[in-house]
């Protein structure tokens, strides 16, 4: 796809893949702005874009902007179908937004069959749905419910059930790590009970879906929904196994991952024809290169405006600027970080391997396609590939990664390219001084990684030079141990730095904390949305939540792991907000159709 901004003196910006590259030279006026690595053409040619480009702009400038034209009539968008819903009475009473929100969920629900609650985190969809379960209990004669979540925020929604309302006295709950013979009896009570809750993780549901789909269920949560990635995954079968023609609510602060893709996925567990048959949306929606490394991939996405106009009647969608809560502002600070040699040597070493693979794939291939009595072979390969996808991750964050690596390749191979003299890495020398900085004025600080070694390594780099405590949370812990972990970092003045993996990036109220430093960057814009949320939510002491961006920069013979995820993070940020971001028209009428 190609974003559309239209600058201040007039003349249009485009950004763009450099698949589309080209196409838009044959553009006349078309330059390229080598600073902002964007595209600039005059604001005339904008009919001449159009045409070449047929469904595949993107208007981060609303069109009838660009044209000076009349704004659209909005009055009917965001509009709750059945007037005289009304929100059930709870233990504390939801702001009028929280209110507005569970009746338009209600709404949704009644009409379609499910909604997707797409506030900005830190807004409260934990109330909206447990408000919205309470409804249906009330009216719909809804008994039996199942929540699935991470396992990390099961403990939270028995909390918040316990804080909003009485539901939690009747609901079973399934402990990550008993026996499957101790769930089977926990799902048994509940099946013969004649009302509860059952709120059960990712993980117990995999391992259980035949005897959860034969029990009574009535209603259906799945929170932080994004993680069921993949439209054909055993995840996303299995949970549409339980989920079809049942009342459904999808919960994400995040909904697109990486592509339409994601939003299609989620839809289709609960209805398979919303959108239609999935070569027909593919079709319609994804532009699609044809020759590809391992043959066709997704490079855009096309026709946004009509994917939007389906979206919205099935997705609320606030952040802090729709509601009358106030979220601490986000300031994000890049802190670019020299790349040394042994960075240099082994990123160069990594590329040289993955064009190897890449050769060795080429010669699995008969007519430009894979043949089956190669395959093994060529998954074999595509297994090494994405191996060196996390070793060009650990060079651009710190080479010492590799000594400490369980992969014997990682070790053998590239650690003998690390010199022995070799300290840390001008970015784990940043973090430290930004961690230091961050102590000396009394707050507190998380830090991510994808990595559990790399928490590790970092955690013992500043124990060792700042002889300070250092909490971990990666998912190696036990429950308890994760618990206590959270508890230290928030309730005590003595462990105020806390590093966890992704597995600490959902569900968690960090608020005590004011700064965030991403040690390196995640796979997409969801992740550090989500990772950013855990400091910045509403309850929070401070105005600000300050976020280190720790890049490492590319050289002219390499290039960073870590400019390449910034990159493709502000394209996932392009892709949410063609589709469920709103501007300021869109804004007043959201926020028209609250007050009502």
């Amino acid at each position: 796809m190609l974003v559309i901004t239209q600058l201040p003196s007039g003349q249009l910006s485009i950004k763009s893949d450099y698949f589309y590259r080209d196409r838009i030279k044959s553009i006349p006026t078309a330059k390229f702005n080598p600073e902002t690595k964007q595209w600039v053409i005059e604001s005339f040619m904008l009919g001449t874009l159009e045409n070449n480009f047929k469904g595949e702009l993107v208007y981060k400038t609303p069109r009838w902007v660009i044209l000076n034209q009349p704004m659209p009539d909005m009055s009917k968008m965001y509009e709750i179908t059945d007037k005289s819903i009304v929100a059930p009475t709870l233990k504390l009473k939801p702001y009028d937004y929280q209110d507005y929100g569970i009746r338009f969920m209600i709404d949704k629900i009644l009409k379609n069959g499910f909604v997707l609650n797409a506030d900005d985190v830190g807004l409260g969809k934990t109330i909206q749905t447990i408000a919205t379960i309470k409804w249906f209990i009330e009216n719909k004669n809804v008994s039996k419910i199942l929540i699935i979540c991470k396992k990390s925020i099961k403990k939270q929604w028995i909390d918040e059930l316990n804080k909003f309302t009485d539901l939690g006295q009747s609901f079973v709950f399934t402990k990550t790590g008993t026996t499957a013979a101790q769930r089977k009896k926990a799902y048994k009570e509940f099946d013969n009970a004649s009302n509860g809750i059952l709120v059960t993780n990712y993980h117990s549901f995999l391992n259980d879906t035949d005897i959860i789909k034969s029990m009574h269920i009535d209603f259906v949560v799945i929170d932080e929904v994004h993680s069921v990635k993949a439209r054909t995954g055993k995840l996303n079968n299995n949970i549409t196994k339980v989920t079809m023609g049942k009342p459904t609510v999808f919960l994400t602060g995040t909904p697109i991952m990486s592509k339409p893709e994601d939003i299609f996925g989620i839809v289709q567990m609960v209805d398979p024809n919303y959108f239609g048959q999935w070569t027909n949306f593919k079709n319609y929606y994804l532009t699609v290169d044809l020759g590809g490394r391992y043959g066709p991939r997704v490079v855009g996405a096309k026709h946004l405006d009509e994917l939007r106009d389906k979206v919205q009647d099935i997705v609320i969608r606030r952040t802090e600027y729709e509601v009358s809560i106030q979220l601490p502002k986000t300031i994000i600070d890049t802190v670019l970080c020299q790349m040394d040699s042994t960075q240099e040597e082994l990123l160069k070493a990594i590329a040289e391997d993955q064009d190897s693979i890449t050769t060795s794939m080429d010669k699995l291939k008969v007519n430009g396609k894979i043949p089956d009595y190669n395959q093994a072979k060529a998954d074999q390969l595509e297994g090494r590939s994405k191996g060196l996808i996390a070793a060009r991750q650990a060079a651009s964050t710190d080479p010492r990664l590799f000594l400490r690596s369980t992969s014997k390749m990682m070790r053998d191979v590239y650690g003998k390219l690390i010199p022995s003299s070799y300290k840390m890495s001008d970015k784990t020398e940043n973090i430290i001084d930004k961690v230091e900085d961050i102590l000396a004025s009394g707050d507190k600080v998380i830090l991510f990684t994808k990595f559990r070694t790399c928490a590790q390594m970092i955690s013992e780099d500043i124990h060792k030079h700042l002889k300070e405590n250092v909490l971990l949370y990666t998912g190696m812990e036990n429950d308890q141990q994760r618990d206590m972990a959270v508890d230290y970092f928030k309730n005590t003045t003595t462990y105020n730095v806390l590093i966890g993996t992704e597995a600490m990036a959902e569900g968690l109220n960090l608020e005590c904390a004011k700064y965030v430093i991403n040690i390196d960057q995640p796979d997409t814009l969801a992740i550090k949305t989500q990772r950013i949320g855990r400091a910045r939510r509403a309850g929070s002491a401070f105005n600000n939540v300050v976020v280190y961006d720790m890049i490492t920069e590319s050289t002219n013979t390499v290039r960073s792991k870590d400019e390449e995820r910034l990159e493709n993070i502000n394209k996932n940020q392009d892709l949410t907000d063609a589709l469920i971001s709103i501007d300021n028209a869109q804004r007043k009428a959201l926020i028209n159709a609250m007050g009502e």
